[in-house]
């Protein structure tokens, strides 16, 4: 069964210090985002990149975005830029613009999870810097009967090499199991 990999960008790709050996940056031009400055600079780690795309095949994963850079599918413009991390699904952000906090904020990334978990359930990997501390025992009580694993990088550094280990280990796991 595919396992699918619901990504963050931000602090979880994208971060100000990503505690990899090598680290690339790059500025990547964004038109008429209403969250995005243009052009956004971006930090990131090319192991990340590779880990990523290296699970993607090895485990036939999904990836599928949830991020504030799906407002016009900006995050597919990255790619090339990183030299990975090609498609993917991109889930656009329903996003409350009155929000007065993270979690009012990243609400629609719960609720995404939780409709498409609902109509195709699979095993799921989650990943981001800041929604999980509002919504992950919600998310987790609506797919209760799905594996699943939450990973919650520092958003300063992102994904780590203990953050990509642990999605190995799970996706070995979960591999075996169905």
């Amino acid at each position: 069964m595919k396992c699918k990999l619901y990504l963050d960008f931000d602090g979880v790709v994208n971060a100000v210090e990503p505690q990899h050996s090598e680290i690339e940056t790059f500025s990547i031009p964004i038109e008429n985002s209403r969250f995005l400055k243009n052009p956004s600079l971006i930090t990131y780690s090319p192991n990340v990149i590779n880990t990523l795309d290296r699970l993607r095949e090895q485990y036939n994963m999904e990836l599928i975005w949830l991020t504030t850079w799906n407002d016009r599918s900006d995050i597919l413009l990255t790619s090339p830029y990183l030299k990975g991390l090609d498609g993917g699904r991109v889930i656009t952000p329903m996003l409350n613009e009155e929000a007065k906090n993270k979690a009012e904020w990243t609400q629609w990334k719960a609720d995404a999870i939780i409709a498409d978990q609902t109509a195709e359930p699979a095993p799921y990997i989650w990943v981001d810097d800041n929604a999980h501390q509002h919504h992950s025992q919600t998310v987790d009580h609506h797919t209760r009967h799905i594996t699943k694993l939450f990973v919650t990088p520092q958003s300063r550094w992102g994904l780590t090499n203990d953050d990509l280990n642990q999605i190995e280990a799970f996706l070995q796991t979960a591999s075996l199991n169905h």
